[in-house]
């Protein structure tokens, strides 16, 4: 029996896109993650934030509620004591 998988795969991913309504947790995030890297200067100030949060104890506990839930069963991990920024501008 020989089964044609690249229409099976058209055929599937067609119906997943009929079925989605609305933007997913996933989507929003990405897209949230691409506005924030897409400006220099918004992306540095997230990094300085995510170093503040190392330094306020947030080390190992995750995210705070409502994002709480995709760290449940994930490790966050640490910032880096120096990002490529900082080393880039020592240079």
């Amino acid at each position: 029996m020989e089964i044609n998988i690249p229409e099976l795969l058209v055929h599937l991913r067609a119906e997943a896109v009929e079925t989605r309504r609305g933007p997913t947790a996933e989507s929003v995030a990405m897209a949230a993650a691409a506005y924030t890297m897409d400006r220099p200067k918004l992306y540095a100030a997230a990094q300085r934030t995510a170093r503040l949060s190392r330094l306020a104890g947030r080390r190992g506990r995750g995210l705070p509620p409502p994002l709480n839930s995709w760290t449940g069963s994930r490790d966050l991990p640490e910032p880096p004591d120096q990002t490529f920024r900082d080393w880039w501008a020592e240079r």
